[in-house]
């Protein structure tokens, strides 16, 4: 079976047509319900369109199930959101990468839960990240190096875990072997400054976010 180098999952929440330029033809595409509706609009065929799909019309789930290489649909009554079961089914194909869109919007609680499906790719090293317009998010290795990227000005690292301990090299606000709770906001809104930042987490379970106004 090929390798699948990188995987992108297309879901529900706000999507931007600039996402769309991400896109390139070796990547496998994963539309959650509406969404695979949404990409095929914009001339994207999903290798696999997933969920219960009752956000879309008959008329819809059927230009889905025409336009799309795989399908699996879903019980409106299951344990899993739809974005799970495409995150469960991202896992068994084993790509390097795994970039999640769509995933925010304007319900706060699937917002909340797609950053923690993000721990779900960290027993089979897959590299996940979570992507909009103006963020870019992922649960890092002990130690991260990432360059500076004048897209995403600012660096934050939120503990999943009740505490980290985490150094920061780089920036414009470093820290050595630090301790910071979930209940504290002292590492939001670095900046890098140097080529590349050096984050390196001791102990713990970390959010990396990089973002831009």
């Amino acid at each position: 079976m090929l390798q699948i180098s990188r995987l992108l999952i297309f879901a529900s929440g706000s999507l931007s047509i600039k996402t769309l330029l991400q896109i390139t033809p070796s990547d496998f595409i994963i539309g959650v319900d509406h969404a695979s509706y949404w990409l095929i609009q914009n001339k994207i065929k999903p290798d696999l369109a997933i969920g219960d799909f009752d956000s879309v019309t008959s008329k819809e789930l059927e230009i889905i199930k025409s336009n799309s290489k795989n399908i699996l649909t879903f019980s409106a009554d299951k344990d899993f959101t739809d974005l799970e079961l495409a995150v469960n089914k991202a896992i068994l194909l084993n790509p390097k990468t795994v970039e999640i869109y769509g995933s925010f919007g304007t319900r706060l609680d699937h917002s909340l839960v797609s950053i923690q499906l993000l721990e779900k790719f960290l027993k089979p090293k897959i590299k996940a990240f979570i992507i909009n317009d103006t963020n870019r998010c992922f649960i890092p290795d002990q130690i991260s190096k990432i360059e500076k990227d004048n897209q995403y000005p600012y660096l934050s690292i939120l503990p999943i875990s009740k505490n980290i301990i985490v150094s920061i090299s780089g920036c414009k606000y470093p820290l050595n072997k630090a301790k910071v709770t979930r209940s504290s906001s002292l590492c939001v809104s670095n900046e890098i400054v140097s080529n590349i930042a050096t984050i390196t987490v001791h102990h713990g379970l970390a959010l990396i976010i990089q973002s831009r106004d």
